[in-house]
């Protein structure tokens, strides 16, 4: 799956030392069109956190019933730490342990099955979650950057978020490890491997690669 897609900043989210940057209240990028909505799903980011002691959708794909239930695939920073969601009502997750603010890092969410989930952190794996859950594409609306997708508007993210990836596959391990080795924005001239459209918020092209929203 190949796709060009853009983002929409709303309530103040911009660009900041080479990367889209969120304050932490009400930033967020919204995607204007349908994303991968179940597994086998993966999502990659860089991320650099003002502190730890927020929680903050990073990367979230998803959705509500009746604005109550979430559906979502998710990377949620959670007082440092990294967590892998995958949600149906309630939250089912990978954990990467806590970090340090003020550092970017590479992040991957790899949704295997509806059983089966890993977080890993520049390139290392970092936990595996087994716990059955299947959330329902039915509800699965947006995709977002900054904030969850299920217009809760408590969990914003503060910091800095770069070269976001969806693919819809479950990345292999020396996959995840290539992207993390290169540094960010560098993958975008590692010609054959990817093609890049030019632009803040452009999507580029790449094997099963869905979106990328990065400053480059």
């Amino acid at each position: 799956m190949r796709g060009n897609y853009d983002g929409t900043l709303a309530n103040g989210a911009a660009v900041a030392g080479g990367a889209w940057s969120f304050d932490g209240t009400d930033d967020e990028i919204n995607i204007s069109r349908s994303t991968p909505d179940a597994v086998p799903l993966t999502l990659c980011a860089w991320l650099r956190m003002d502190n730890t002691s927020h929680t903050g959708g990073v990367v979230d794909i998803g959705g509500e019933t009746d604005g109550e239930v979430v559906h979502s695939f998710s990377i949620v920073v959670v007082s440092g730490d990294v967590w892998a969601i995958s949600q149906n009502q309630t939250n089912y997750q990978a954990q990467s342990g806590v970090l340090s603010a003020n550092r970017f890092y590479h992040v991957a969410a790899v949704f295997v099955s509806s059983t089966e989930r890993h977080i890993y952190i520049d390139g290392e794996l970092k936990d595996t979650d087994t716990t059955p859950s299947t959330p329902d594409p039915t509800y699965i609306e947006r995709m977002r950057m900054g904030q969850r997708a299920n217009n809760s508007n408590d969990q914003n993210f503060a910091g800095d978020i770069d070269d976001v990836l969806v693919y819809d596959r479950a990345l292999a391990a020396s996959e995840i490890a290539l992207l993390a080795r290169l540094p960010r924005g560098e993958w975008a001239r590692q010609r054959p491997l990817w093609t890049l459209q030019e632009g803040p918020a452009a999507a580029a092209a790449g094997p099963n690669m869905l979106t990328l929203l990065g400053v480059g």
